[in-house]
């Protein structure tokens, strides 16, 4: 209620307002189920270790009348790889662990471990 006063008149006018005032709208979307508390990271050292080599097969050659023809040895296989791979889809680097091993390669199968990073990540390999 607002009173306004006249000064040409002693009378006093009353003017009635809305008592009402406008209520936001309930949002009907539902809550996220990502963890809303996340920090943006865009720097993470990490130690990435490859996979050794797979055992190699230890045989000796058998040739018709040779008796001393020696080893005939197959390698092993190579060891894993750890493999960075850009893609859009990954905005920071919260999700990448600080310790990657990858597997180790068992007779002559590589078993490879693949990373995915954002784009525009530089890997750079620090020695001690």
């Amino acid at each position: 209620m607002v009173f306004l006063r006249n000064f040409a008149t002693p009378l006093i006018l009353v003017r009635w307002c809305s008592q009402r005032l406008p209520q936001p709208l309930r949002s009907r979307k539902g809550k996220s189920i990502r963890n809303t508390t996340q920090n943006f990271a865009d720097f993470r050292r990490l130690k990435a270790i490859a996979g050794t080599g797979g055992d190699g097969c230890i045989s000796f050659l058998s040739i018709y009348a040779n008796e001393f023809a020696g080893p005939d040895g197959g390698d092993g296989g190579n060891g894993g790889h750890v493999i960075f791979k850009a893609t859009y889809d990954i905005k920071d680097l919260n999700h990448v662990p600080t310790l990657i091993r990858a597997e180790c390669g068992e007779k002559g199968i590589c078993m490879q471990h693949s990373l995915t990073t954002k784009i525009a990540t530089m890997v750079a390999e620090i020695t001690q």
